[in-house]
């Protein structure tokens, strides 16, 4: 729970509060939380904010949306984040989404053009999110193994890549005016305008 010098039946009832409170850490932010803390010598409050500011920022893979098509509005899961530099508004972040119900996906599709319906996680859930889930020695935060085990994390620094789920080879994005297919073939002309770029978070 993160406090001291409490009674046992004062440690039980913070013990129940804290799971509660777990219970409502979204699940699509357990594996990018874990990507980062993994390895990670920055404290809590670091880790917090970084995280809290890229979650508002872009959409996390798993995410459920509403996606603006025209005058239409459609549910569709996150399936990739792809950073640009090649766009019309300076939206930095476009993401290929699977529409619920159907099955189509489509790429290319802007930040501007999503509403999200998640429920962003406190900078102190998060926090305490890290805190459950890893064990710290040599001033060195280490990812419980049941964790690494089953988001298969690996063994390495994380990145804003890792973080973002972010596709630095295949996810290439280009100038489009509105949504396509993602079966769709572009030009090689189209394909070398996008560019991608992934800061490193330093561990």
């Amino acid at each position: 729970t993160g406090r001291s010098n409490l009674t046992l039946e004062e440690a039980l009832e913070a013990e129940t509060s804290a799971r509660q409170k777990l219970e409502k850490f979204p699940a699509v932010l357990e594996k990018p939380t874990l990507l980062l803390a993994h390895h990670s010598q920055k404290n809590l409050d670091w880790m917090a904010t970084t995280l809290t500011n890229q979650y508002k920022s872009h959409c996390a893979a798993g995410e459920i949306v509403t996606v603006l098509l025209g005058d239409e509005k459609k549910t569709g899961k996150i399936m990739e984040c792809v950073t640009t530099l090649d766009t019309e508004d300076g939206d930095m972040y476009c993401y290929k989404i699977m529409l619920l119900g159907t099955g189509q996906q489509l790429s290319h599709i802007p930040h501007r053009k999503l509403e999200r319906k998640l429920q962003m996680p406190s900078k102190e859930l998060i926090k305490m999110f890290i805190r459950e889930h890893t064990n710290k020695a040599s001033n060195m935060f280490n990812v419980k193994k049941e964790m690494l085990i089953k988001y298969n994390i690996p063994h390495k620094f994380a990145t804003i890549t890792s973080v973002l789920k972010t596709p630095s080879k295949t996810g290439s994005a280009k100038k489009k005016n509105g949504p396509k297919m993602i079966n769709s073939t572009p030009s090689s002309k189209s394909k070398n305008k996008a560019v991608t770029k992934s800061t490193p978070i330093k561990p």
